[in-house]
């Protein structure tokens, strides 16, 4: 962000500016993430955006060739697409960020997978599939064609992205949460295949046992650093200093 700031700012200029953007974040958690927890959520929801919105058949694809969006999308994020898609539409993502926060990395992020759905179908390996992604991202010159393709995706509400982390957390919804995502009135026919409600995946492992190393929080999310196919099952406590070594 930075550095598209200083194209158009003086170095004064640019800090204040981010300065302001730091001080909305803590404002408005949809508007920068903020820890390395919340990082990993945006990515995670970004997943599931991926199966509701550009195809299921894409998602599970990704899964059966052992890809891991992360490889690929976490760099869109990171870096506001700079380095990933021509300056031109870079500037295009900023100025929208700007206005609505990160939902505009969602926009992109799936249309862009949207628009290469067919090739990436058609490839057997994670290297191939993420080679594809990364070169029809960087020779999509229209950018006005991918802005419009980002915001012809429907059904993008905050309250959906609540609820989507509140699944992904295992935690329960509060009643307002409850309330805002009813009030969303998400259209069913927009979510694909229907099997994705019936078997959601969850991010925090139900863990027996407890560490005096480390809290559960942080427990959870070193589980969520482990590869996808080895997260399939529940955390479980094999040895542990308290418990299993007898002191003399």
């Amino acid at each position: 962000m930075a550095q598209l700031f200083l194209l158009h700012l003086n170095e004064n200029e640019c800090y204040h500016c981010l300065a302001a953007v730091i001080v909305r974040a803590k404002e408005d958690r949809f508007f920068l993430t903020t820890n390395k927890t919340r990082n990993i959520l945006f990515m995670e929801t970004f997943k599931d955006l991926v199966r509701e919105k550009v195809s299921s058949k894409l998602s599970k694809h990704f899964l059966t060739t052992g890809t891991n969006m992360s490889s690929f999308a976490s760099k869109w994020f990171d870096r506001m697409f700079v380095g990933s898609i021509p300056y031109w539409s870079v500037h295009r993502i900023l100025d929208t960020y700007l206005n609505e926060g990160n939902k505009i990395l969602y926009r992109v992020g799936l249309a862009l997978l949207k628009s290469c759905t067919k090739q990436l179908l058609s490839l057997p390996h994670a290297d191939a599939i993420q080679e594809e992604v990364q070169a029809f991202a960087s020779t999509f010159k229209r950018g006005d064609i991918l802005m419009d393709d980002s915001f012809s995706i429907r059904n993008l509400s905050r309250s959906h992205f609540d609820y989507l982390e509140a699944k992904r957390t295992g935690c329960d919804m509060s009643d307002s949460l409850q309330d805002r995502v009813r009030k969303a009135a998400v259209d069913e026919d927009d979510f694909g295949d229907h099997e994705y409600k019936k078997d959601a995946t969850v991010m925090a492992p139900r863990l027996h046992g407890h560490s005096s190393i480390v809290s559960k929080d942080e427990l959870a999310q070193l589980w969520q650093w482990l590869p996808p196919l080895q997260r399939h099952g529940e955390g479980m406590v094999l040895f542990c200093t308290s418990v299993s070594v007898r002191w003399s």
